[in-house]
């Protein structure tokens, strides 16, 4: 097959788009609607998705890693209070101690300088001139920490950076490019599960928040299919209703709020080194069936 073509399989639909459809189930209450399954909103266009990642070195050796959360992580208890806790934005953040020389790698992997790890750290903090609340960089260590990829959770080396006024450090992801795909993993379309590739390595479970299985106003059945490329694999889902729809300026608080969904694909062809894709081109992570 040609570089960038496709292949399909299943049904050509967009995906849900998980996030959305949590926020209207979740924070309806109140809000009028009709059929639930047109809160499965559409999520992209699959085949602009496969063009974004036609360049992925599918069966490279090592294979690039992708990153499915932020290459920054934490702190998760913002800032430390008399009262509790408060959010972490701050008018600057600045730098307080000497950074440490980086080794050229660390557990197989090159290592980003420190002052690159902080202006990394720099764009990820939200700033804001009207809180009168500097930050300050106050130590600052190579270390590991857990990072979210398209093949499972893996340790990787980070810089560990303690702020002051805040309880927990900051971890900044210490790898970058070529060992790093180059993508945008932290915007607001994350499919919050795992999907599981079965042992023939073709079939894929795919987990996503949605409406109910039930015959009622609230339930909606849904079923998947799959568009292919050498290098990306974009997971579509639809939705069906299977009651009659609410009736207009009905409360949704009649329906529960979005429960974990599965749909069942079967590929063209084995997965491999491929990258899953929602329809939006946000990878997922892919762990191996026990």
């Amino acid at each position: 097959m040609a570089r960038g073509s496709v292949s399909r399989s299943g049904y050509r639909k967009v995906p849900v788009a998980v996030l959305p459809v949590l926020a209207l189930l979740v924070a309806g209450c109140g809000v009028g609607r009709g059929r639930l399954s047109e809160l499965v909103t559409p999520g992209g266009d699959p085949a602009a998705a496969l063009a974004r990642w036609q360049s992925f070195p599918a069966g490279a050796d090592p294979r690039p890693l992708v990153l499915v959360s932020s290459g920054v992580s934490g702190p998760s208890s913002g800032f430390a209070t008399g009262t509790g806790q408060a959010p972490l934005v701050a008018s600057a953040l600045d730098l307080a101690v000497p950074l440490p020389a980086a080794p050229a790698t660390a557990g197989g992997y090159p290592v980003v300088p420190a002052e690159r790890a902080v202006a990394r750290l720099r764009a990820a903090v939200p700033l804001d001139a009207s809180t009168n609340t500097p930050l300050r960089i106050v130590s600052a260590a190579l270390a590991q920490a857990d990072f979210g990829t398209d093949r499972g959770r893996r340790r990787l080396p980070a810089w560990r950076f303690g702020l002051d006024l805040v309880r927990e450090p900051v971890w900044v992801l210490a790898v970058d490019a070529p060992v790093l795909w180059s993508h945008r993993p932290d915007r607001a379309y994350d499919p919050g599960f795992p999907a599981t590739v079965l042992p023939d390595g073709r079939t894929v479970s795919y987990d996503f928040l949605g409406a109910p299985d039930d015959s009622g106003s609230c339930g909606v059945r849904y079923s998947a299919g799959a568009t292919e490329s050498p290098s990306a694999v974009v997971i579509e889902v639809r939705g069906v209703d299977q009651g009659e729809p609410l009736p207009p300026g009905a409360v949704s608080a009649a329906c529960p709020p979005g429960v974990r969904r599965t749909v069942t694909v079967r590929l063209a062809a084995p997965l491999g080194g491929r990258v899953l894709l929602t329809a939006d081109g946000a990878p997922v992570m892919v762990t191996a069936a026990n």
